[in-house]
């Protein structure tokens, strides 16, 4: 049996679910020989409204952004390799709004299922809306979610 999927992307946000989004993604893999990439992103900084109207942001400057990504993409390697050994697999950090960026990538780089988790990271991220909703409206190709066995 095959499910002619060629290229998986896996996207994880280091919440409990991940472990279970790249053990998903490889297995599918592993089903058509396809090749997997594993994605994370480092969202953008928000805005704040200051009390009299104007907005500002955090001052960080491009060696803080540079030295995130670059720790992001460790602990992504790190975190794969726990769980996949040498098994192929590519690995990438994005940088923007996650429900935009993962669609993006995903278009542009001939992903034909994205694999993610149902749920993420809960709280204030939880009141600005679901990644995931916004990538399933976004995508041009198959997105399947992992519910945690938590939930």
């Amino acid at each position: 049996m095959t499910l002619d999927y060629r290229h998986i992307l896996a996207s994880i946000d280091f919440s409990p679910v991940s472990r279970e989004v790249i053990r998903k993604a490889d297995k599918l893999r592993r089903v058509d020989d396809a090749r997997l990439t594993i994605v994370s992103v480092v969202e953008e900084v928000p805005v704040y409204a200051e009390p009299f109207g104007e907005f500002s942001a955090p001052s960080l400057d491009a060696e803080y952004w540079r030295d995130l990504h670059t720790m992001t993409r460790k602990r992504l390697e790190t975190f794969v390799a726990d769980l996949l050994g040498d098994a192929p697999r590519g690995v990438e950090v994005l940088s923007g709004a996650p429900k935009a960026e993962i669609p993006r990538y995903a278009s542009e780089n001939g992903i034909d299922l994205i694999v993610m988790g149902s749920h993420g990271h809960r709280g204030v991220f939880a009141m600005l809306g679901s990644t995931t909703d916004g990538v399933i409206h976004r995508a041009e190709c198959d997105v399947l979610t992992v519910r945690s066995r938590a939930d």
